[in-house]
């Protein structure tokens, strides 16, 4: 691949605005890449249809067998992926850990499906879903290691353009809703798995007051779950994991 084809991708990430858009751009990137299959994944156990992707052109059985078996809580990858920038292999995600044989027996169902060796590109950002960028060869083919740095970069646009897409599809406007301090405090506390009694010993407020901030919030997102009111939060950067997790 020449850097010119590589600045082409680039130029074409940009304009990416669907899921679909998306999907073309890695199915081309894969392809030039010398790589067969691939798959963007955000791992969360819980997905919110319009917000989490889930795009691979992995065989369908496959698909549908990692779905029933419930891979994103067993396999080594999203632990790894929250740890590292840099790619590695799917080989070198086994080396870096200690499988368990579920995870073992994940390396062999995509064998049986003619999934072989792959690249994984993590994707870590602050205040965001984690997930990965992988590319595959089939059942004995060897990975093209010289593209890793080509795979590295597009990838990481690949992901990017999910961030993109996801904030689209759940705010057509670029401003957030406005809420107080108040408010903000609540969804806060929220995230961190309070309920309205202890949120109101914490704000020096009573149980019901809170229950009006969060359902005031929840109204002007337009969303009718805590569980939703936070992920568009957070999403919007109205409230941080930092601010979460202290």
């Amino acid at each position: 691949m020449r850097t010119e084809e590589v600045e082409r991708f680039a130029a074409l990430s940009n304009s990416i605005i669907s899921y679909t858009d998306l999907e073309a751009y890695l199915n081309e990137v894969t392809s030039r890449l010398g790589f067969t299959y691939f798959a963007l994944t955000h791992y969360v156990s819980d997905p919110l249809a319009a917000n989490v992707a889930n795009i691979t052109n992995i065989p369908e059985g496959l698909k549908q067998l990692s779905i029933a078996k419930r891979y994103v809580k067993i396999s080594p990858l999203p632990a790894l992926c929250r740890s590292r920038v840099a790619g590695f292999s799917w080989s070198q995600a086994l080396a870096m850990t200690h499988p368990t044989a579920e995870q073992r027996e994940i390396e062999w169902d995509y064998r049986a499906f003619g999934v072989g060796e792959g690249f994984i590109v993590p994707a870590n950002l602050v205040d965001d879903i984690c997930g990965s960028v992988q590319f595959g060869v089939r059942v004995g083919e060897d990975l093209p290691t010289h593209m890793f740095p080509y795979a590295q970069y597009l990838g990481a646009l690949a992901y990017d353009a999910t961030r993109r897409i996801a904030k689209a599809n759940v705010f057509p406007s670029d401003a957030p809703p406005g809420l107080t301090s108040r408010q903000l405090d609540c969804i806060t506390l929220v995230a961190r798995g309070k309920g309205d009694w202890e949120i109101g010993r914490l704000l020096e407020i009573s149980k019901e007051t809170v229950h009006k901030h969060i359902q005031a919030a929840m109204k002007r997102y337009e969303v009718t779950t805590r569980t939703q009111l936070v992920v568009r939060a957070l999403y919007r950067s109205q409230i941080s994991f930092d601010d979460v997790l202290r």
